[in-house]
């Protein structure tokens, strides 16, 4: 999980050096806070990096807030987690089909790098005791973000 363009960075670099795929998840608070466009530049920033490779995709945490869910589709957000038990799952699944893009209702847990003394070390012992693992790790690349024009 990544509040941060460091957390990122610090995630991709770690996984580069595994060799293992990372699914890149925001913060559950991130999207109310600094907002989809914002948090779409940190995750295609990173995307344009050194350790590029790394990055399987990313999904952005929508909770059960529709009106941040469209306003992330419409940012180029391609792979969102939005909750089953809100009454607009239906209307911002067909949306998030309109856009091409993928709707999640759970995700399994991830590691919050802000939780950590040692980012860098926690990585390395995530990717190491599971490579595949999704949430932080993941096996498959995935259209996560739509280019920007």
């Amino acid at each position: 999980m990544v509040r941060s363009v460091a957390d990122a960075r610090t995630a991709l670099r770690a996984a580069a050096a595994a060799r293992v795929t990372v699914m890149l998840r925001t913060a559950p608070d991130a999207i109310g806070t600094a907002g989809p466009l914002f948090l779409f530049a940190m995750i295609a920033a990173v995307a344009r990096g050194r350790h590029a490779s790394a990055l399987a995709g990313a999904v952005i945490d929508c909770g059960g807030e529709a009106a941040l869910a469209y306003a992330a589709l419409r940012c180029g957000w391609r792979t969102l987690r939005f909750e089953r038990a809100s009454p607009y799952w239906r209307t911002v699944k067909a949306a998030a089909a309109a856009y091409g893009a993928a709707l999640v209702a759970s995700q399994p847990a991830a590691l919050d790098l802000s939780d950590v003394i040692d980012p860098v070390a926690a990585c390395r012992a995530r990717f190491a005791r599971r490579r595949r693992e999704p949430g932080l790790v993941a096996g498959r690349r995935t259209p996560a973000l739509a280019r920007r024009r």
